[in-house]
């Protein structure tokens, strides 16, 4: 049986969660039991992971006001993340490319992607957008884009 607390603890990019663990079932009145710890990065629960051979995935749309991105990623060795900035109808937005992405390499809870510009064409300022992420040996937790 395991009880656990309420909620996680946040320590320096760690999500902390405490439980109780006992060696019975619910109800019993007598047994051994101790504290534990488990730990997990933040926004650890899950990730899109891109092995050798690499991988992409589009975001759903997305406010994108300033070519700013904050990620939580791991890469591993020859591995990177980058982006491309996208209209609604999947075109890349001029300057916003992944060629023009600043390849991320890693581990980081708050990384600001960015690319070689950081000004967006005046026609794509305050509109809706989607991201492409490219993964190669690599695992993205979380994205959150920088608006203002």
């Amino acid at each position: 049986m395991i009880y656990t607390a309420q909620a996680p603890v946040l320590i320096g990019g760690k999500l902390y969660f405490y439980y109780g663990g006992f060696d019975v079932p619910h109800n019993s009145r007598q047994f051994n039991g101790a504290i534990g710890i488990a730990t997990l990065r933040l926004d650890g629960f899950c990730s899109m992971h891109a092995d050798d051979d690499g991988g992409w995935l589009i975001t759903r749309r997305e406010r994108v006001d300033v070519p700013e991105i904050m990620i939580n990623a791991a890469t591993g060795k020859d591995g990177y993340v980058k982006a491309e900035i996208l209209d609604l109808q999947g075109n890349i937005i001029p300057g916003f490319s992944m060629q023009d992405c600043i390849p991320f390499t890693g581990d980081s809870i708050g990384h600001k992607l960015k690319w070689k510009t950081d000004q967006s064409p005046k026609d794509q300022e305050k509109t809706v957008k989607k991201i492409r992420f490219y993964l190669k040996n690599a695992d993205i937790y979380s994205y959150i884009p920088i608006y203002v």
